[in-house]
């Protein structure tokens, strides 16, 4: 047997007697203090407790099976209480053996009981051999070993009875923990299907819901296209009857256009005829505008040979006015010379003086003729400036003229060509107007075909609707299965 069985725990039995085993030799230390007093028997008992003591103990330790300690620990007890009552008859040794015996009762084995008592019964036997007297404080000995005997056996058979029934007992405890384990392990591999399952039946449930979903949206894209189809429709049928109409309309207008082709006709010859005379004029004004520009071309140039003097005039100011600043310069210094000379350089200092104004009075000079080149250049260039833009006038103007000429002989040959095609499209009124005859009969056709059109995309757009209801209905539900599939796992989880 296991030493801790399911369910009752024999390594803790063997540590319960042991605890009895110490308490036991404590009470009879205690018991031989106080009756006998500390002498030398106190003190041998006190050497053959403790080794008794220290032999349990080290029993308690050694890897052997708990039924076997615990017999052992009942021998040692019962021998102990022997002893002591062959020693010195009473009833406290009885009932320690009486003790030694119930311990291997612990341990629920019969067999054990049965080897414990009957060891107990071949002691008690051998002591009754050793001293009769020793078993019962009678003169008749036989007599105290029958009761001691009968009593003790019948104590034997009565906890062999408990021992067996309390083994049954502790065996169906046993084994009903071994099924309740084994339906344990069953349930909780059960529910590990049952989580195993809910994850795919979660994939599922949630694919399920997406594909209900992209269902009904599509079903939303399909009934606002329908929508828009059967609204087209509806403009349709509208349209192709303002198009029966504009054709009726169209063919009024055809015959009208017969009589107008005829008038433009005779106002493109008159037409023509202004034409050419505009064209001559046209050639007239363009040899003017030669003549306008070789004037400004002339002029041009005169501008630009005054531009180019007027710079030539403003680079000999400039070398007037280097002149001026060194001439400056060196009074400057002759006047500094001067002050050094003292009353010897006076004369000089005037001269100096002299100098220095005709120089001063020289720049500002050349100042006031740079301003006057300055606003003759501006001038100059404005004039320059408005020169080229006359001259990009005459261009543009000479472009415009080649084109208006090119355009009035384009018009002229155009204007022929029109008083042809007028004859024409004369013509052709006549069979544009059976055709046009033949399309308001066809329209007329479609007009109807496009009615019975719209019509049937109302009944389906109208079923659409009803489905798409079924559709948020059906997701309504699997929200609701999804919800108490969640609230099923969470108790498979909390059992």
């Amino acid at each position: 047997m296991k030493t801790k069985s399911i369910g009752y725990d024999l390594k803790r039995v063997s540590k319960v007697n042991l605890f009895v085993i110490f308490g036991a030799g404590l009470i009879i230390l205690l018991e031989g203090l106080i009756y006998n007093g500390a002498n030398h028997i106190f003190f041998e008992n006190v050497i053959k407790i403790f080794i008794i003591l220290g032999i349990n103990t080290a029993l308690y330790f050694v890897p052997i099976k708990e039924q076997i300690k615990g017999g052992v620990f009942s021998i040692v007890m019962s021998t102990v209480a022997l002893q002591s009552n062959m020693e010195q008859t009473s009833i406290g040794s009885f009932m320690l053996m009486m003790l030694a015996f119930s311990m291997s009762a612990l341990y629920f084995q019969k067999e054990l009981v049965l080897i414990v008592g009957g060891f107990i019964d071949i002691v008690i036997i051998i002591s009754y051999t050793i001293n009769p007297l020793a078993m019962a404080n009678s003169t008749n000995a036989a007599s105290g070993l029958t009761r001691i005997l009968v009593y003790f056996n019948v104590a034997i058979i009565l906890i062999f009875f408990l021992t067996k029934w309390g083994r049954d007992l502790v065996n169906s405890v046993m084994k009903k923990e071994e099924e309740t384990g084994e339906l344990l392990e069953k349930l909780k591999f059960t529910l590990n299907k049952v989580n195993d399952v809910s994850e795919v039946f979660d994939v599922d449930l949630i694919r399920f819901s997406e594909n209900i979903a992209s269902i009904k949206k599509s079903n939303d894209t399909i009934m606002v296209s329908m929508t828009e189809v059967t609204s087209g429709a509806q403009e349709q049928a509208v349209n192709i009857g303002e198009i029966n109409n504009n054709m009726i309309n169209a063919t009024e207008l055809l015959t009208e256009g017969k009589q107008l082709s005829d008038s433009v006709a005779k106002i493109s010859c008159e037409m023509g005829m202004s034409v050419n005379e505009g064209s001559e004029k046209i050639n007239h004004v363009n040899n003017q505008m030669e003549t306008i520009n070789k004037s400004v071309n002339t002029a041009l140039e005169t501008v630009g040979a005054l531009e180019s003097s007027i710079n030539e005039i403003s680079h000999f100011l400039q070398g007037i006015t280097e002149i001026a600043e060194q001439t400056n310069l060196l009074a400057l210094n002759a006047s500094i010379e001067a002050a050094r000379a003292g009353e010897n350089g006076k004369g000089f200092a005037v001269v100096a003086d002299e100098v220095k104004k005709l120089a001063y009075e020289s720049a500002e000079k050349v100042s006031s003729i740079n301003k006057i080149t300055k606003d003759i250049t501006e001038k100059m260039n404005l004039a320059s400036a408005e020169v080229k833009n006359g001259v990009s006038a005459i261009e543009i103007g000479n472009a415009l003229i080649s084109d208006v000429t090119n355009f009035f002989n384009q018009l002229k040959d155009t204007f022929n060509k029109q008083n042809e095609m007028l004859k024409d499209q004369t013509e052709k009124t006549q069979k544009v107007f059976g055709n046009f005859l033949k399309m308001s009969n066809e329209v007329e056709s479609i007009s109807s075909i496009s009615e019975q059109n719209s019509a049937a995309n109302e009944e389906f757009l109208a079923s659409l609707e009803v489905q798409n209801v079924d559709m948020s209905n059906m997701l309504v539900g699997v929200g609701n299965i999804n919800k108490k599939w969640n609230e099923l796992k969470e108790i498979l989880e909390n059992s």
